[in-house]
C-alpha cells in the first residue's frame, strides 16, 4: 500500500511538471467569447449624454477603436463609422432616435451599443499628474426586433470600467489621458466578442 501511494504522488507530481512546463512554452489557454455576434451588417454606436462637445468626441473617439479592434478580428461586417456620422449630422432629432431607428436608418442589423456612464479626467491630489476613468456599459440590440442579444440577463448591458494615471508629468492635457483609457477600453470591449489569447 505504501508502495502504491509513493507511485501515485510521483504522479501527480509529474502531471503537475508536465501542466507547469506545457503552461510556459503554449501559454495560457485561449479566453472565449462572452458573445459571438452574426456575421451581419454591425453598427457601433457609442453615445455619452453629457452636453459637452468633448463628450460627443470621446464618444466617437471611443467608437473608432472599437471597430478598428472588431475588424482587426473579422467578428462582423461593420457600417463605417462615416456613414453615421453623415446621417448624424443630417438630423436635428438624432439624439432623441431610438438604436434601432438609427439602426435602420444605415442599414444595420445589430448595433453594438456602448452608454459611456462615467468619463472623467480629474488631476491627482498633490499635482502628481492627472487620472482618467471611464465606465461603460454594452449590448447588441437586434435591429428588426429591438430585442437585446447581448447580455440577456443584464437589462441595462454589460459593465465595464478602465482607468489610469500619469505620474510626475502635469503637461499632459485631457484629452491625451482620456485616448490613455479608451485604447485599452476599446481592446478589451471588443474582446467580449472573439476568443482570444492572454499574453504571458
Amino acid at each position: 500500500m505504501r508502495a502504491l501511494a509513493i507511485t501515485l504522488l510521483l504522479m501527480t507530481a509529474g502531471c503537475t511538471v508536465l501542466g507547469v512546463t506545457a503552461y510556459k512554452v503554449v501559454g495560457p489557454p485561449a479566453v472565449p467569447a462572452k458573445y459571438v455576434p452574426e456575421k451581419k451588417p454591425m453598427l457601433v454606436l457609442v453615445e455619452h449624454f453629457q452636453r459637452q462637445s468633448t463628450s460627443r468626441a470621446n464618444a466617437d473617439s471611443l467608437a473608432r477603436y472599437i471597430s478598428d479592434q472588431l475588424e482587426a478580428h473579422n467578428v462582423a461586417p461593420l457600417v463605417p463609422f462615416e456613414t453615421l456620422s453623415n446621417f448624424r449630422d443630417s438630423r436635428s432629432d438624432f439624439s432623441t432616435m431610438s438604436i434601432t431607428a438609427i439602426g435602420q436608418a444605415v442599414e444595420a442589423e445589430q448595433v453594438l451599443y456602448v452608454q459611456i456612464v462615467k468619463a472623467e479626467v480629474l488631476p491627482v491630489a498633490g499635482g502628481a499628474g492627472m487620472q482618467g476613468e471611464t465606465q461603460v456599459r454594452v449590448k447588441v440590440v437586434n435591429v428588426a426586433s429591438g430585442e437585446t442579444m447581448w447580455p440577456r440577463d443584464l437589462t441595462e448591458g454589460y459593465e465595464l470600467s478602465r482607468n489610469t494615471q500619469i505620474e510626475g508629468d502635469r503637461g499632459r492635457d485631457a484629452r491625451e489621458v482620456q485616448q490613455r483609457v479608451n485604447v485599452p477600453l476599446a481592446d478589451e470591449i471588443a474582446k467580449l466578442f472573439y476568443k482570444w489569447k492572454p499574453v504571458f
